[in-house]
């Protein structure tokens, strides 16, 4: 059996120079995953989850991109990071909703039906939540259903269990991909990490304290001086022998 462990390795001795430009990174990934958040947050986010990566297309297109004045490549994975929050806010919500929903009292099965319908299509989701009127969708046509009260109630609970937009208050930590980085042995066998920064073309070498390779994405997140890099991988996990608790 395999589980999915995070290991942390961390940067020796990295200069103040290379701290600094990383600590600017973290800081313009923040800004924008906050601005992500403030637009997009609210109800008006419901509208970009089937399909984010059309508002990453209209950056790249308009060239607002370039005034987060971080690589193409940082601020695509920074806006990312962004919308994956949001899609895991309104599904924590949504799953909470429809747990009270299936125990709702005061609403017909056929009620209750429908709710759940509206929890699966955002598009409808976002007309209740901003009172926008929509013809009753095909599959409900001559079905007895108070709309008016399963609306009311969806908005109600949604509101709470949502909860206010996120926010990052503390600009230290920020996601690379693969591609924005590389590793290198030196003739010592130690690991060099290569980081794509604020400069093209120029990236921020550190050298790691395990020379212990890894790939995918990975957080950089910023303590004082201290750099550390969380990635995860797969270990063997032992399976339980008969009559051990897991």
């Amino acid at each position: 059996m395999k589980i999915t462990v995070t290991k942390i390795v961390q940067a020796v001795d990295p200069t103040k120079k290379k701290v600094d430009e990383l600590y600017e990174v973290a800081q313009r990934s923040a800004q924008l995953r906050n601005e992500l958040w403030n637009q997009y947050g609210s109800i008006s986010g419901l509208l970009t989850l089937n399909y984010p990566r059309a508002v990453r297309d209209e950056w790249v297109k308009n060239g607002k991109g370039y005034s987060t004045h971080l690589q193409a490549r940082t601020w695509k994975t920074a806006m990312e990071d962004a919308f994956v929050s949001i899609k895991s806010l309104w599904s924590n919500a949504k799953a909470k909703v429809r747990e009270r929903l299936f125990k709702k009292n005061g609403l017909t099965e056929k009620e209750k039906h429908y709710g759940f319908y509206l929890l699966k299509n955002n598009d409808l989701l976002h007309k209740v939540l901003s009172a926008v009127l929509f013809d009753l969708p095909e599959v409900f046509q001559g079905q007895k259903i108070d709309r008016e009260k399963v609306h009311k109630w969806l908005s109600s609970m949604l509101r709470k269990d949502k909860g206010n937009k996120p926010r990052q208050k503390r600009s230290r930590t920020f996601t690379l991909d693969q591609n924005m980085y590389d590793l290198k042995e030196d003739e010592k066998g130690r690991l060099w990490l290569g980081i794509m920064g604020l400069v093209p073309r120029r990236r921020i070498h550190l050298r790691l304290s395990s020379s212990r390779r890894f790939s995918g994405n990975t957080r950089i997140v910023l303590k004082g001086k201290l750099v550390e890099f969380h990635y995860t991988e797969e270990e063997d996990c032992p399976e339980p022998k008969e009559g051990q608790k897991v």
